[in-house]
């Protein structure tokens, strides 16, 4: 996530004493074996301040033997934009305001008996050893976890060793509460914040169905979470059976066949869906034999009936004779009024990719690649159409499950741009089909 929402270079750290499962590109640190900080020094038999380990950071710059700006997040934090602000921000420490909460609670009595705080250590941040009095403070009075026992975010609201204006606040509209407030995919970061109290509505991130924040929260690294389960198959595309004459410029000379399938599925799917918008899938000389093969593999096989073909109105094309010559005001007659480049604004889009969530790809009859049909689609009226762009690369030469691996395919470098499209500046046809505009 920071990779696809932050400009400049970084050190990822991670002080744990369990190094197992992380990610090669993270730094990882034991957990400095400090009393009373380290968990082996209260974990288990102290019931107050959960989180002091935290205290171990304000001490990073002595631990990781390195100076300049630091940045912390909490484990339950999804970066949904960029944070290049944050290199300028680190200068001055910052922590975030639990602006969710009832503003005036710190008028009231039992707000203040327990030392509640609007106070929230999501993230912060700050400039080399800033923070060091915090880190003091804590280890020459480590009797203060039973006054401030409700954690470290309610240290931070009533005791400042560092001085009563050493902590700023970002922004309120860069972060949110997802358990606490309405979703606000414009913002930088949603937080899964939780008070666990018996009967509270609220999720971890591991429950978290929103498909738009598992995009950011999976990261830019792979297009799928998995390796896709699902396959959607055109068998041939050799005929027109849509009963309009004016799909006849897609028909071409391709057909998988069933030695074809076995090179391409070494691993076969769950799920094969023959797709039924150009050619029927019973026109492929091998129907049959591919059906049972994968009937054999154990993969369910699906059949969708035939999409509606809607009309083209041809009475409004221009007149231009196939013995006229070519040119590039001609041309220009065809364009179609709605192109899926808006040059006149930008949007703000939310994509909700289908093939993501579905955990599918899309295999043409030529045997390339896509992540849907609407993304080969696109590029086949590229392909035919004089004025009709897309914004990102493909290569129909790599990306052919007939000549390498779908794994390879899958994990390569066009689809990896499709990803960081759904994070950054959305691919148009995206927009134009799995899209929504907030």
């Amino acid at each position: 996530m920071i990779d696809a929402n932050y400009v400049n270079q970084f050190r990822m750290v991670c002080f744990t004493d369990e190094p197992e499962g992380i990610r090669e590109e993270v730094e990882v640190h034991p957990i400095p074996d400090i009393k009373p900080l380290h968990p082996k020094y209260w974990f288990g038999e102290e019931n107050y301040c959960w989180d002091r380990s935290k205290f171990l950071l304000f001490n990073a710059e002595e631990w990781l033997a390195t100076t300049g700006p630091f940045c912390y997040f909490d484990l339950d934090v999804i970066i949904q934009d960029s944070i290049d602000e944050f290199y300028d921000l680190a200068f001055k420490p910052h922590i975030l305001y639990s602006h969710w909460q009832p503003e005036g609670q710190l008028k009231l009595r039992r707000f203040r008996d327990i030392r509640g705080t609007y106070f929230n250590s999501s993230c912060m941040m700050w400039w080399s050893d800033q923070p060091k009095k915090i880190y003091e403070d804590v280890i020459e009075n480590p009797d203060i976890f039973k006054t401030f026992y409700k954690g470290s975010d309610n240290y931070h609201q009533w005791r400042r060793p560092a001085g009563t204006e050493f902590w700023n606040f970002l922004p309120h509209e860069w972060y949110y509460s997802y358990n606490y407030q309405d979703t606000d995919y414009d913002a930088k970061l949603a937080l899964f914040n939780q008070n666990i109290i018996e009967g509270e509505d609220t999720i971890s991130i591991d429950q978290l169905e929103d498909s738009i924040l598992l995009n950011h929260w999976y990261g830019k690294y792979d297009m799928y979470k998995d390796f896709p389960t699902r396959v959607v198959l055109e068998l041939s595309n050799k005929h027109n059976d849509t009963g309009n004459s004016f799909n006849d410029i897609f028909v071409e000379d391709d057909e998988l066949t069933l030695q074809d399938v076995k090179r391409i599925f070494q691993d076969p799917p769950e799920y094969v869906t023959f797709l039924h918008t150009l050619s029927k899938p019973s026109r492929c000389k091998d129907y049959m034999k591919i059906i049972e093969w994968f009937e054999q593999q154990g993969s369910q096989v699906m059949i969708p009936a035939m999409a509606e073909e809607v009309p083209v109105e041809v009475s409004n094309m221009p007149d231009i004779k196939k013995s006229d010559q070519v040119t590039r005001e001609n041309i220009k007659k065809f364009k179609q009024k709605e192109e899926y480049r808006n040059v006149a604004k930008e949007e703000k889009w939310v994509i909700d990719c289908e093939a993501r969530n579905e955990n599918m790809v899309y295999i043409n009859a030529k045997g390339q690649v896509f992540p849907c049909s609407y993304i080969a689609r696109d590029i086949l009226e590229n392909r035919l159409y004089p004025l009709h762009p897309i914004d990102y690369p493909y290569n129909p030469k790599y990306n052919n499950a007939k000549s390498f691996p779908l794994k390879e395919i899958v994990y390569n470098a066009d689809f990896e741009c499709y990803n960081d499209s759904l994070k950054k500046d959305h691919l148009k046809i995206c927009k134009e089909t799995c899209g929504r505009c907030v």
